[in-house]
């Protein structure tokens, strides 16, 4: 645990001359010249979180907040880069002697606490924003017990890093938000017995399921936004030919989509979450089979799309219709039906088998691609998650049977909101 403390202008020093690369800044330890002059762990101190700025006189320098570490060499951690020449981002410093000092406008960070490690705040730091970098592991903050700090009171929570979680969480009570994102931003008041969530400013938590499990509601999230695709079905397979004969087969649907925008209520704490498989190819002459139902428990079901069917060997033209996409059994506040499978044709005074395409479900799914076969070829698979698989076809005199393309499975994406 660090607490921010602002030591004033009159901190500087240089680095070791072997100060190099994006790590710690390595100290020497000696002030500068000037009367007054302090080093940064006699000012500051050791553990202790302070604004720093280096600079290597020829147009490479960075501002920043780390942490002082009273060490051989004694160090600065560099947990959050404010701005620096590399367009904010740390910078990679060559050899040689830079030096080190707290920059003027530091006073902007008085009453902020720099944390980055798991901590339980004092009921005295209320009003104090917590800047927290969870950079190398997941943080949490505990807040001190409600009936410990005034009613009104806040405890303002900023993300300066968070790629681990950032969880806050009640002392000895439940978890009441997770930070996600870099720059989130949170603010919790206490009513004298328990703490709400005041003011937030977060980016959704987004969760992409593509195989059946359990989802469970996040800490502090209210607002819920399901999107569900059904898996795409299989193209229809091809048989064997003789002269003069084609065997062809049509392309499978995707499977339907549906979408819903709800609260906390509504969704629950957690709901199963069923993934509809992605229907397989038929082999030789049959038809490729359905795809799976997509379900978020009873509230919300996607069906898959069905196979294309298959033509038979034979020397007369003819078509057969590709799979149906898949509708939606149990709907949200916007659905539609998954692209049906293109239809196959039997060409036979070309000679070709015109390959059915897969059906579409977009942006999520497209139907894999048909094509005119004169000799054999196997159908292709659907892209992205709820496509549906493209026909097989052999033109004449092939021996071998050809499959169709399998379906992809479906998907659940699950954006989950404050508010």
């Amino acid at each position: 645990m660090a607490t921010f403390r602002r030591g004033g202008h009159r901190v500087q020093e240089t680095t070791t001359s072997g100060f190099s690369g994006t790590g710690p800044i390595q100290l020497n330890g000696t002030p500068d010249t000037v009367d007054g002059i302090q080093t940064f762990v006699a000012e500051i101190g050791n553990g202790q979180a302070t604004v720093y700025e280096v600079d290597d006189g020829a147009g490479s320098w960075e501002r920043g907040v780390g942490i002082v570490t009273n060490a051989s060499p004694d160090t600065i951690s560099r947990d959050f880069v404010i701005a620096s020449s590399a367009g904010g981002s740390k910078v990679n410093f060559s050899a040689g002697v830079k030096d080190v000092y707290i920059p003027l406008g530091v006073e902007m960070f008085d009453g902020v606490r720099l944390l980055t490690s798991s901590t339980t705040l004092d009921p005295r730091d209320h009003n104090r924003t917590v800047r927290v970098s969870a950079f190398s592991a997941a943080v949490t903050i505990t807040l001190p017990d409600a009936s410990t700090v005034p009613a009104g009171e806040t405890y303002p929570v900023y993300a300066e890093s968070a790629t681990n979680n950032i969880t806050i969480t009640e002392n000895g009570g439940s978890d009441l938000l997770v930070l996600t994102t870099d720059k989130d931003y949170a603010e919790f008041r206490s009513t004298g017995v328990t703490w709400i969530v005041q003011a937030a400013n977060v980016q959704p938590i987004v969760t992409t399921f593509t195989s059946s499990t359990t989802w469970n509601r996040s800490p502090g999230r209210f607002g819920i936004e399901w999107e569900v695709v059904g898996g795409g079905g299989g193209g229809g397979g091809a048989g064997t030919t003789g002269s003069g004969q084609v065997s062809v087969g049509a392309g499978g649907g995707a499977g339907g989509y549906t979408r819903l925008v709800t609260d906390a209520t509504t969704a629950g704490d957690s709901r199963a979450i069923t993934i509809g498989s992605g229907g397989s190819g038929g082999s030789g002459a049959n038809s490729g089979s359905a795809g799976g139902n997509t379900s978020v428990g009873i509230l919300l079901q996607a069906d898959g799309g069905s196979g294309g069917l298959s033509l038979l060997a034979a020397s007369t033209l003819s078509a057969t219709n590709g799979g149906t996409g898949g509708s939606v059994t149990t709907a949200g506040d916007v659905q539609c039906d998954g692209g049906a499978g293109s239809i196959a044709i039997r060409q036979t005074d070309m000679g070709a088998a015109l390959t059915g395409f897969g059906g579409s479900i977009q942006p999520h799914g497209s139907g894999a691609r048909g094509n005119a076969v004169f000799g054999g070829n196997d159908g292709g698979d659907g892209n992205g998650q709820g496509g549906g698989g493209s026909g097989a076809g052999n033109g004449p005199s092939q021996g071998s049977t050809r499959t169709g393309g399998a379906g992809t499975s479906g998907l659940v994406i699950v954006r989950e909101y404050v508010w």
